[in-house]
């Protein structure tokens, strides 16, 4: 198993995060940093890519006004492993896992869960594709979006 990240801890060193030594020490651990690969900004033409080259997707979030990744992984099959977060929850609905984001042997359970179960892995991704196409509709979005500033006009 292989994790795939564009949150790389050395990323932006100006910014003060209180979790970036931690991380940089778990990265570079001898028994992890072969597992991991870091890609920083992805370009979003390659976004699509590098969903169709994984096998689940974790949003590891702890705050999110939106999560758009969420749609764009549901859109693509992948099954997902996201925060318990109400708006991981509002996005994802039946589509996904759900994690203690404070918990990470939780992450941890959810992901070995997913491994371990490819049927749970293709109901998910099932679900969540459906889901996509059903609730996340840009020109629904679009339309709605216009009907509610006429209204406010």
């Amino acid at each position: 198993m292989r994790l795939v990240s564009s949150a790389d801890p050395s990323q932006f060193p100006e910014v003060e995060i209180s979790s970036r030594e931690t991380d940089r020490a778990l990265a570079g651990h001898p028994s992890v940093a072969s597992h991991i690969t870091f890609t920083g900004a992805i370009p979003y033409v390659e976004v699509a890519r590098f969903y169709a080259e994984s096998d689940i997707f974790v949003f590891p979030s702890l705050a999110e006004s939106f999560g758009h990744p969420l749609v764009e992984a549901m859109a693509t099959g992948l099954p997902i492993v996201a925060s318990d977060i109400s708006i991981c929850r509002e996005i994802c609905g039946e589509a996904a896992v759900y994690f203690n984001p404070l918990d990470p042997a939780d992450l941890a359970e959810k992901i070995v869960l997913l491994k371990k179960q490819p049927n749970l892995r293709r109901r998910l991704g099932q679900y969540g594709r459906k889901r996509a196409e059903t609730e996340f509709n840009w020109d629904d979005h679009v339309r709605r979006f216009v009907e509610m500033i006429d209204s406010m006009a």
